[in-house]
């Protein structure tokens, strides 16, 4: 028996990257919305939440990018479901504490998490929290199209959100 790759195959998925450029006092991250949006979420700029609707399965990719001034702390943070306050995914985690030795490289660190349609009853909101800090001088303000502190060369964060069919 063989089996032959139709051409014509494909899944429809809609993805949305939104920006989160800063830190609110309850260590959620505010985000930035595009102009407009290709998925069935919604999202106002200055918010600290997204909101995901039934109907759809989506999987989510939060990328952060704080600076710790004095590299003498560690972070992490993790997707919650802001409507039941429990944490959903995998947490990341940043470490820039020298006492593990040499202050380590920082690579591409995302926290994730797949929500199926059956997990929304009608709708979920979604935040990006910042669950542990340790250290000093933190920041956590991006400059749009820039990055942070006007450091164009350490990357871009971003919130990644693909919608997939149900």
């Amino acid at each position: 028996m063989s089996y032959l790759v139709s051409e014509d195959s494909h899944l429809p998925i809609k993805v949305d990257l939104l920006t989160p450029y800063n830190i609110d006092s309850n260590a959620k991250f505010l985000l930035r919305a595009p102009t407009i949006l290709l998925t069935d979420i919604s999202c106002t700029t200055g918010n600290n939440y997204f909101t995901l609707y039934s109907g759809s399965s989506y999987y989510i990719e939060a990328s952060v990018q704080p600076r710790n001034v004095n590299r003498n702390g560690a972070m992490s943070w993790q997707l919650r479901d802001a409507t039941s306050g429990v944490y959903i995914g995998a947490d990341a985690h940043l470490n820039f504490a020298s006492s593990y030795g040499a202050v380590s490289r920082i690579g591409r660190r995302v926290c994730t998490a797949l929500i199926l349609d059956s997990d929304i009853t009608t709708s979920m909101d979604i935040e990006v929290v910042r669950t542990a800090q340790s250290g000093s001088s933190w920041s956590y303000s991006i400059t749009t199209n820039v990055g942070i502190n006007n450091l164009d060369w350490v990357g871009y964060p971003s919130v990644r959100i693909w919608q997939l069919p149900s």
